[in-house]
Order: structure tokens, then C-alpha cells, then sequence
């Protein structure tokens, strides 16, 4: 199988993968070529992913990363 994606990031970790891409074409497009060949579910936003919300300050260019849910989960266990 061939896939090409212009200015995509695909990061994979164990069986789950985050897709970045400049224009949300490039996604859709990418995702029609993988889905022809394996099952995919949409699991939400980056926000969301493994619990991780990103907060981005556009002041000072910064990424703030909580993890807010896996620490209640961590704490309350």
C-alpha cells in the first residue's frame, strides 16, 4: 500500500496515533487511504488524548500540558 500526505505528522505509540497536519484536508484525505485497509475509530481531540489537555499560551509562544484526569485517577486510586 502507498499513502503520501503533504505536511502530515503521524505519531504512533503501541496501537494508537495521533495525525497533525496544516490543513484538515491532508487528515481527511490520509484517513480515506488508511481506512480503505485498517479499522480506525475517532477517539476525540488531542485535547483528550490519554488525558492530556493542551493548552497553548499566545503570548509567550508556550504548550502547558496538565494531566489533570490521570492525576485524579492516580491520587483516587
Amino acid at each position: 500500500m502507498s499513502l503520501s500526505c503533504q505536511d502530515c505528522v503521524l505519531i504512533v505509540y503501541t496501537n494508537d496515533c495521533i495525525l497533525f497536519a496544516q490543513h484538515v484536508s491532508n487528515i481527511d484525505d490520509l484517513l480515506r487511504s488508511l481506512a480503505k485497509t485498517y479499522l480506525l475509530e475517532d477517539q476525540g481531540s488531542i485535547q483528550d488524548y490519554l488525558g492530556i489537555r493542551i493548552v497553548k499560551d499566545p503570548m509567550t509562544k508556550s504548550i502547558h500540558m496538565p494531566q489533570t484526569g490521570l492525576i485524579e485517577l492516580v491520587l483516587c486510586t
